[in-house]
Order: structure tokens, then sequence, then C-alpha cells
């Protein structure tokens, strides 16, 4: 590439026509691409917006993503209501790469230093070799860059416009004459951070069906550097002939996890395998191909020999140790793993647990490898298959033997690996086929073991063979894949597998030592875990007091056995989060969400304000764990344990459990969230349309009406209606009926509860039930529990219904109880101490 076509490409403006001329010239027929095409790779900039967004998508594709305007913005550095209304100003069809560079040009300020050294003239290859590589790398063209990633597999014998390339590529001795299609993976045009995008050069370049050649639709990504390349193949016959514009979303996770262990695939939501793959591994791409019966005979030209597998000096090196695996002493094992009692997140757990142990047991060498972490653990759930990949130091071949054999523990047990037991188990109770690819640090080669329970319950086979192939030096990871589920996860399990295996390492992911992300839906989520907010209030016995935060540690020792940790109370009470989360060797054992430790000796009965509102943490030390690891086994200590944490949480110092099932939140009805109360008023609706209310009813106003006595006044309208819900009720007086209407108002000087009969346009009875949040009883024992609603709203149904029914025959002065309860109930709102 010429001098002048080099500081074209290093220009930050827009580019004009002579600018695109002076590019023709320069490249000539070598790689010469379309308009489009060659404007969209050079348009490609360093920087932090060409990490995440496609700078070959239209101004309008991003314009109308809220969040992906909200993220641009921020990479741009400028206010994102601006952002969007500059991009509305923009013609639509605009190219991002191309309204970036004009933005640029445009700005007094310099986006980032690449842009600060390009104006004052420094050379960017001379400053930083790593740059001067990437700006080559984005500079050549896809077709040239798959020459050189993929020679000598492939040969191109024209390159043309690089849609397509052609060529001839040979793996394990068979020849294939090929057509590729290949474009860069950018970043996503919806703004999701861990989501990336192949998208095909433009409107009008469809893949063309060539019956000699074997079509490939091909992404390169190179985000993170040369040296972690990797290819995805896309299924081109899907998009055979397909002239419009189409993209294609895969997760970061799948990218990097093909990078770290040389080949990963991933079920999109489309029902579409995508493979990723190092260059080196096109083999295995093409021999999935020829497997499945995509690629025939009828497009590929024979080697006059079979095929042989390759022999390297890593193959050489792990057959000279073995190529088998015996398990005849356990073969019965395997399948009585199925009928264990698991839960999906501990099963995953499982797996995970080995990971985090081997990145543990293998840091220091890890480290000086370059790899010092944090740890990334991958989970990618689909329909058929689930696959958990760690980057930690994989199965060292020394450990091959204990690693496979169940109830073969560790040499060192003090780890989250402790029994032997957990992959095995978890795999067979998942499963009825899994597979584990390994490659271990230092050792430059991968295996792969096969695990097909019935299979080998059927031909009582007593050892698996091995399967061996080179691996980099550098590469460290472990694969299981669990296929022919017996545990298909779907719905709202998806959902509660994230919840607990967030809650279960919690502690290693907010130190930093693990990061853990899991793909569901072909959406993929990495995992993080808040801490719960704690009341910040004054102990409700004391007037007057000051604020504190109702927070407590504990510290109880029993010499060779050791319990620690905290006690709160929750900011707002919550059944699902309250209790205690059990840890051992930072790991949570018991007590995950919706699942937590209650002891009575603490928490009281389940429907108890502490047992609302009580939180905590434990780490315990020296306690036996269950086999699935979701229990502590105790050992006569529980109620010694509790005592004595009872002790410390509730001294005259510190009274949290007092304070926990005392306190209330004295909140008033502007203070409310705008949905208080609706459940319970669809609750106590339903209750009074009940085919059995509506009978009992009728029984009670059975009575023969006589003339109406005390017939109640209209009430005054309250200040603020906050929640209101109406049911037509007919009642058996004279064929008539009644329209209940029940309201939560907001009235300081209205009472607790009125209920009001007054007649409607129609000449219908409306009886209309208040109560109101804004009296003092509601402050002080309703509004912060709306639980408390539903029976009470029932009441007052209930209470406004039979003074109605009172009236009609015949009572007088009926609401007389109504406002004496009121009454009564201003002097039961304040509590004594």
């Amino acid at each position: 590439m010429g001098p002048d076509l080099t500081n074209l490409v290093s220009h930050s403006g827009p580019l004009t026509l002579a600018d695109w001329n002076l590019v023709a010239t320069n490249l000539g027929g070598q790689a010469r691409r379309s308009f489009e095409d060659l404007q969209a790779e050079l348009a490609f900039r360093l920087d932090p917006v060409a990490q995440e967004f496609d700078l070959d998508q239209t101004v309008s594709e991003v314009r109308e993503d809220a969040r992906a305007v909200r993220r641009l913005a921020t990479l741009l550095r400028t206010d994102p209501n601006s952002l969007q209304a500059q991009l509305q100003a923009t013609h639509g069809r605009t190219l991002l790469g191309n309204y970036v560079s004009q933005l640029r040009s445009e700005s007094a300020t310099a986006l980032d230093k690449e842009d600060d050294d390009e104006e004052v003239g420094v050379d960017v290859a001379e400053k930083s070799p790593g740059r001067a590589d990437r700006a080559a790398r984005d500079d050549a063209s896809p077709a040239m860059s798959l020459g050189e990633l993929l020679r000598p597999a492939l040969a191109v014998v024209d390159a043309s416009s690089g849609w397509p390339t052609k060529g001839t590529l040979t793996v394990d001795s068979q020849t294939f004459d090929v057509a590729i299609y290949a474009r860069r993976i950018g970043g996503s045009a919806r703004g999701r951070h861990l989501e990336r995008r192949f998208q095909n050069p433009a409107q009008g370049t469809p893949i063309i069906d060539d019956p000699n050649r074997h079509e490939l639709l091909l992404g390169i990504w190179q985000e993170q550097g040369p040296g972690r390349t990797v290819i995805v193949a896309f299924d081109p016959y899907r998009r055979m002939g397909r002239t419009t514009r189409f993209s294609m979303f895969m997760p970061l996770s799948l990218l990097e996890e093909a990078a770290d262990t040389g080949f990963a695939t991933h079920d999109n939501t489309s029902g579409e395998t995508l493979y990723a793959f190092r260059p080196e591994n096109i083999d295995r791409y093409v021999q999935a191909m020829i497997s499945e019966g995509i690629w025939t005979t009828s497009k590929a030209k024979a080697a006059e020999h079979q095929a042989t597998p390759t022999t390297t000096t890593a193959a050489t090196w792990s057959v000279a140790h073995s190529s088998q695996l015996n398990i005849r002493p356990q073969v019965g094992m395997y399948a009585a793993f199925a009928r264990l009692n698991y839960k999906p997140w501990f099963a995953l757990a499982e797996f995970i647990d080995n990971s985090i142990q081997s990145f543990l047991s293998n840091k220091q060498r890890l480290a000086d490898a370059g790899h010092a972490g944090p740890l990334v653990i991958d989970v990618n759930i689909d329909d058929n298959e689930i696959a958990i990949t760690d980057r930690a130091g994989g199965i060292a071949w020394v450990d091959f033997p204990r690693a496979f054999s169940p109830a073969t523990p560790p040499t060192d047990a003090t780890g989250l690996s402790e029994f032997g037991l957990g992959m095995k188990a978890a795999a067979c109770w998942f499963a009825k086929k899994w597979t584990v690819r390994t490659s271990a640090l230092g050792e430059p080669v991968q295996r792969t073991v096969i695990f097909n329970i019935p299979a080998i319950m059927r031909s009582g086979a007593e050892v698996l063979p091995i399967e061996t192939t080179t691996a980099r030096e550098s590469d460290h990871f472990t694969v299981v894949t669990l296929t022919d589920l017996r545990v298909r996860p779907k719905g709202r399990t998806l959902a509660k597998i994230k919840d607990h295996l967030q809650s279960i390492y919690r502690v290693l992911i907010n130190e930093g030592i693990v990061k853990l992300r899991v793909t569901t839906a072909g959406s993929v989520e990495e995992l993080s875990y808040d801490p719960p907010k704690l009341l910040d209030a004054p102990y409700y016995k004391t007037r007057n007091a000051s604020s504190r935060l109702w927070r407590q540690t504990f510290d109880v020792d029993f010499g060779d056995r050791k319990v620690t940790g905290w006690v709160g109370i929750l900011e707002k009470g919550s059944h699902v989060h309250a209790g205690f989360s059990v840890f051992r060797r930072r790991r949570l054992i018991e007590g995950s969400v919706g699942e937590a430790y209650k002891p009575s000796a603490l928490f009281g009965t389940p429907n108890s304000f502490a047992s609302q509102r009580v939180i905590g943490e434990m780490f315990v030390e020296g306690f036996d764990v269950s086999h699935t690891k979701d229990g502590i086994q105790w050992g006569g200590y529980e109620d010694e344990l509790l005592d004595k944490i009872w002790r410390q949480i509730n001294s005259p110092d510190c009274p949290l459990l007092d304070q926990a099932n005392g306190y209330r939140a004295r909140k008033t009805a502007d203070q409310l969230p705008k949905d208080f109360g609706a459940n319970a008023l669809a609750d106590a609706f339903e209750a009074i349309a009940d085919a059995g209310t509506s009978k009992a009813i009728s029984e009670v106003a059975a009575t023969p009406p006589a003339a109406e006595v005390d017939q109640a006044s209209p009430s005054p309208e309250p200040k603020a209606v906050l929640q209101q819900r109406e049911h037509v009720l007919v009642l058996p007086w004279e064929g008539s009926s009644i329209r209940v209407v029940l309201q939560l108002v907001q009235d300081q000087a209205a009472d607790f509860f009125v209920a009001a009969i007054e007649k409607s346009v129609t000449s219908e009875e409306v009886l209309t039930v208040r109560l109101n949040l804004d009296h003092r009883f509601s402050i002080a024992f309703i509004n912060d529990n709306e639980q408390a609603l539903q029976p009470i709203l029932r009441i007052l149904a209930a209470l406004a219904l039979s003074e109605r029914m009172a009236r009609k025959s015949g009572i007088s002065h009926t609401s007389i109880v109504r406002s004496g309860a009121n009454k009564i109930l201003n002097a039961l709102s304040v509590e004594h101490s």
C-alpha cells in the first residue's frame, strides 16, 4: 500500500470522491471490492466505538434503539439527547463509520489518544507495534485476510471482490473447491456489550449457488488481537439468493471460547448452529459438514488415497502414555447417579466448583503464564445441550484416572473439590451422554473422552478411548458438554438458575476471582450480585433516637469448628430474600434465593416480622457438607450455635431481633409505590365474586326488607384515590343490584374506614368502601406490609355489606358501630413501650 493510501486510512474526517479514486487506484484488481464494502473497511476505526458497534450499519439502525444511542453517546462523550437529535437529522442511510468520522472532524476535542497522536503527526506504527498490526489487519480485505489466516489449507485462485473469494481448500488430504463469502465481525447494533454481529456487504449482494463449489459464509473476529483470531461459520444455504441486507448476532462468549479452546459451537434462536474455531481448526468444521451430510462428493475433488490422521509431536507424546481410560470398577455407579436428588443449579455448581478449584490450585502457574484472572466460566444452556467451559488449569494427564473415577477424592480435599463425585454425578444426572475436552497447562495436547452411559451399560465396556489431538502450548481449558439430556431447563427454571448461581458464587464474584457468564436462548448475561439494602433507622422503643444501620457481626468458636458472619435487617421486608446464607470455603452451601436457612430460634414463626426482615451470612469452618453440597451437617452443634448467635445480635447494645419484630416503617401514603395495594384489591374482589361468598351474602340478606331508617348521607370525597376496583354484586332485594367500589385513599383528615351508600345516575345503588392509607393506623401497621391489606380489605368489605343489610332490614343508626371503631382505632394507632 502506498504512502498516500496509508495517510488516507488514518484520516479522521469524511472521505471525498477524490479520496475514493485514490483508493481504487492503489488497490487495483488485487483485492477490488464494492464501493460500499471498501468504504466500510476504511471507516472501521480502532477505537472504543468499533469495539461495540458495527460501523458499516446505517444511522437509521442505530437511532431506533434507545439503548444503542445511550451507549454510543457514552463512547463519543456526548449528551444522549443531543446525539439522538443529531442522528434524527442525519440521513438514515449514512454509515455509522462515516457519521463518527464526520463528528470527529467537527469536534474540537479528540475522542481517543490514537486521534491525538494522528493530529500531531505521531507515527502510530512506530509508537505501538500492536496498533500497527491492528491497523494493517483492518486495512486488509476479508478475502486477503482469509488467504493469510488459512494458509496453507486455502489456496486463493480468484479474490475478485471478496464476495465471494474462490479457491481450493485442502483438509486431511482431500481437496474441495470453495466459494467463500467473508466479512469482519463487529460490535452489536443493539448496544449489547456481550454481543457481536456479522453483516453482509449491502443490498443486492446475494450468495450464489455454484454447482461446482462448496459455499462458505465466514465471519472474521480479531477484536482481541491476531493471536486470538476466530473464524465463525454460518449456514450459507439458509441465505442463498437473498438480496436484502441481513445480520447474524452471536454472543461474545462463543468467540472467546473458540479463541481459548480452539473450537466451539452455538445454537441460536433460529435453530442454526454456528461454528467458531481458530484458523488452524478449519478441518474440524469441514469434517462436521461432511459427517452431517451437508458437504457431498458432488462438489469435492476426492483425493486418490484415503485421508489419514496427521501425526504430531503432541499426539505421539500423549499416546505414548495411554490411549484408553479404565472405567471397569465403577461402571454401575455412573447409571446410579441419574437417581440423585439434585436441583439444576446445584448440579451445574459441581462443574463450576471443579473449574474454580483448578484455577486456585494452578493460580501461580497461570499467573506466570500471563493468566492471573479472573477465571472466566461460560455456561451455555440450549434446548438439547448444556456446555460448561472454563479457562483454568485443565485436567493434567497424571490426574486423568482420578478425575474420571467416581468417589476418588483429590489428593488435596480442602478445596471446593473434595469427594471425587461432583462432575461425574452431575453429568449423569443431567444427561445420558457427556463429553469432556481438555488441555492442561504446559501439555501441548488436547484430550477428549466421551461417556455414553446407556451404550457403556449395554456393552459392559471396561475402557473408553481417549481422543488426542495437538494443541497450542499456551492452551489451558476444560469443556464439559452434556447431550441427550434427561433434565432440560426451560422457562422460569432458566431464570432461577441465574439467580441461584450468582447467589452461590457471590463471594468469589465480588472478590474478582470468578467471572461467570450464562447463555440462554442465544443471549449471554454476566452474573453479578448486589448486596441487600439494610435498614437505617432509630430503635423503635426510643423516642427521638438517632438513626443507625442495623447490621451486627458475630463470631462463635467451638475450637475445631468456627462460625462467623453478620446479621442485618432488610430495609424492605421480603420472604424470598430474608434468612441466612451459609457459606463454606467461600461457596454458598445453603440459603440461596428463596431457600434461605431460617431456624425458628432466631426467626420465629414463618409469618413473623423477623422471618420477613432478618438477613445474614454465615461462614462455617470445620463442618462437613452433604455429598450434593446443598446442606451443612451441624453434628449436634446447631442449637448451641444459634443460642450464641442470638446473644450476640440481641444484646442491650444491639437489640436487632427486637427491632426486626417491633419496628414499623411509618410510611405515609405519598411514600408508597404507585401500585401499592393493587394486588390486595384484586384479591378482595375475587373473594367477593366467588359463588360461595355471593350465596352467603344472599342468605344473610333473606330477611324481609322494612322501611329504610338512618339512610347514610354521601361521604365527602377523599383528598386522593390511590387505587380503585369495582364489582357489581346482585343481591335479592326486589331484583336490584348493587355496585361495590373498593378504594385505597390518601386523606390525613379522614377516618380509617368509610362506607358510603349513594345512588348513581341510573339509580343503581353504589356502596363505596374506603381504606385510608394516610390514617395513623395504616402508617403504623399496614404501609410497610402490603400483605396485611388482603385480610383487612376482606373484613372491611364484609362489615360494609353487613351495615348496608342491617339498614335495609330496618335497624336504626347502623353507622354508629363504624364511627366508634374509627375513634377507637385512633387510640390504638399509638404504640406504647
